[in-house]
């Protein structure tokens, strides 16, 4: 399960600069380990310590611990087969349901200390919707997933959308059976104390795709490993990126972006656009460069630089449907050394 992509993001706050507090914030168990009571079953979420569901009366997350029991245990959830991404506890929640009726669940979590006006944070947490069971109504993938950063714990209406402006947003649909990493860096314009995750927009303003299961009806995910840290100060290489298709931001170790570029979307149409996907080196060398389906399937390689462009066909030649993609790119640089990176391309038919 734990086959795990890291996609790396910057999203654009506050153009103000502070020095830090001195303090430096921390989530509070971002890795669900800690709890009142281990959970015995769904909707369970108040035995996570430090963790909350936006106020609703009717929203339910899910807290699965490998401590629990019957129906809040690990691996085999009452929703899918998923194991923890890090130590023993996961929380589970449904983003949107098929039936346009709006209804969404948050997960709120706490900064140990409130955010620094003007200071650079950067977010870390894994996300999976795991491997669904036969009877499971989950299946779905959503897009418009982020985390918003607030002042004070949210109220949430029933099971209506909360309306907040996330630091981070996923444009496109995510669904993925294994752990992938995401990281989102952002400036701090307001003293937050709490960060909400989930579904802002309306069902009309985002995407659902049937991902697996007969008849799927919820979207449904698993997170792990919150975790907050300051961020380098590197306000000329930010860019408005609002989700994981965008360009990528470099992570540390990996090339910086004058070395290497890598187009987010694509349509093999032949009309004469875009109509191929391949990165542009500057000053490097291809080594390898790989495209897989969102389950590991490998569709196109290759070590030659003039054989980099990928035309949306699989191995055997047969057309790809349209949707979202994994690239993994190798490359030397002029020093020698040698640097990977990893990301996402959407094929537009």
């Amino acid at each position: 399960m734990n086959n795990v992509l890291r996609i790396v993001c910057a999203t654009v706050g506050v153009a103000l600069w502070a020095s830090s507090s001195g303090q430096t914030p921390s989530v509070l168990n971002g890795g669900f380990e800690t709890y009142s009571t281990a959970p015995a079953a769904p909707g369970e979420w108040y035995h996570a310590v430090q963790w909350g569901n936006a106020g609703s009366a009717q929203s339910d997350p899910d807290f699965f611990h490998e401590d629990g029991t019957g129906g809040g245990d690990l691996p085999e959830t009452p929703v899918a087969v998923v194991e923890a991404f890090s130590g023993k506890g996961v929380m589970g929640f449904t983003a949107a349901t098929a039936d346009g009726a709006n209804r969404r669940e948050y997960l709120v979590g706490r900064f140990s200390t409130p955010l620094a006006v003007g200071e650079r944070y950067r977010m870390h947490f894994a996300l999976t919707n795991g491997a669904i069971t036969s009877f499971s109504p989950a299946g779905i993938g959503v897009s418009g997933l982020g985390l918003a950063v607030v002042q004070g714990a949210p109220a949430q209406s029933q099971l209506e959308p909360l309306s907040l402006a996330p630091v981070f947003v996923m444009n496109q649909v995510f669904y993925d059976r294994d752990w992938v990493e995401f990281e989102c860096t952002f400036t701090a314009n307001a003293a937050c104390d709490h960060f909400v995750f989930g579904v802002f927009a309306d069902d009309a303003d985002i995407s659902f795709e049937a991902a697996e299961g007969g008849n799927p009806q919820i979207a449904y995910y698993f997170t792990d490993d919150f975790s907050i840290a300051l961020a380098p100060d590197e306000a000329e290489h930010v860019h408005d990126v609002r989700g994981p298709e965008g360009e990528p931001r470099p992570a540390t170790g990996e090339p910086p972006a004058a070395e290497w570029f890598v187009p987010n979307a694509f349509s093999p149409n032949a009309d004469g656009e875009n109509d191929v996907f391949e990165p542009v080196l500057n000053a490097s060398e291809l080594v390898r460069f790989e495209i897989f389906s969102r389950w590991g399937e490998s569709l196109f390689a290759t070590r030659s630089a003039e054989e980099m462009a990928w035309d949306g066909t699989d191995k055997k030649g047969r057309e790809v449907p349209q949707g979202t993609y994994v690239w993994k790119l190798k490359v030397r640089l002029e020093s020698g050394e040698q640097r990977e990176s990893t990301g996402m391309i959407t094929l537009i038919r």
